[in-house]
């Protein structure tokens, strides 16, 4: 029908800056994660993904499908006759519900099965999007720009030419970059954590600033570790 259509940006950037459409999922989405959910509609997903219009290359597809036998959510078959060479486990079945990388469902399934639910998702997460802990170069800009506690979301490539970039270190500089990480450093040692627990850890204790104090303080406690504020939340 006919009709106006209002966007709320300009032209230049719907022309310029827009892709003409968004690139099918079976592109967007991890292989093993694609390769996982087509062996569950048919036995030969090789043969089948490759029908699709934009179809990943064979030897990309059968990686996939031995980087899930490696991880348990599929098991090779001895294929005779032409028969099937792959089946899925039901902790393949598990994780395909989940809509996530394979290797994340599978974290997540076992942290279910350990009851360890609730940390294995922060480490999920924590793998699957950006770190908490903020990187040198993000502090730099930021005090650059003067943002506050809870404004640190403005980040900068690292290709720009600010203090911190890790390609122009003078050895005072080093040593702040070195000194950057060492709040990380000690929760990894306090407990002999991995930088997946110390981010656990530090949620933890940042919530519990959250419940028993208020915002300042939890943010406090977040810059005192060189993490980022908003991430957290």
């Amino acid at each position: 029908a006919p009709g106006a259509c209002l966007r709320l940006y300009s032209r230049r950037v719907h022309d310029g800056a827009m892709p003409p459409y968004i690139p099918p999922e079976l592109v967007r989405a991890p292989l093993p994660t694609v390769a996982l959910k087509a062996l569950l509609l048919d036995d030969r997903p090789v043969e089948l993904l490759g029908e699709a219009l934009d179809a990943p290359r064979r030897e990309a597809v059968l990686d996939a499908l031995a980087s899930l036998v490696r991880i348990g959510a599929v098991r090779r078959l001895d294929a005779k006759d032409g028969g099937p060479e792959h089946a899925v486990e039901p902790l393949g079945e598990v994780v395909s519900r989940l809509d996530v990388d394979a290797n994340i469902g599978r974290l997540v399934v076992f942290g279910a099965a350990l009851g360890c639910l609730d940390d294995m998702a922060v480490v999920a997460a924590a793998a699957s999007l950006r770190d908490v802990f903020l990187q040198p170069f993000e502090v730099a800009k930021k005090k650059k720009k003067g943002g506050d506690d809870m404004d640190d979301e403005r980040e900068v490539s690292e290709d720009e030419d600010v203090e911190g970039d890790p390609r122009a270190l003078d050895l005072d500089q080093a040593r702040k970059e070195v000194a950057h990480f060492l709040p990380r450093r000690q929760i990894c040692e306090r407990a002999q954590y991995s930088d997946a627990l110390a981010t656990v850890a530090i949620l933890r204790e940042f919530q519990k600033r959250l419940r028993t104090g208020d915002r300042d303080a939890a943010a406090r406690y977040a810059r005192a570790n060189h993490a980022s504020f908003k991430r957290l939340v």
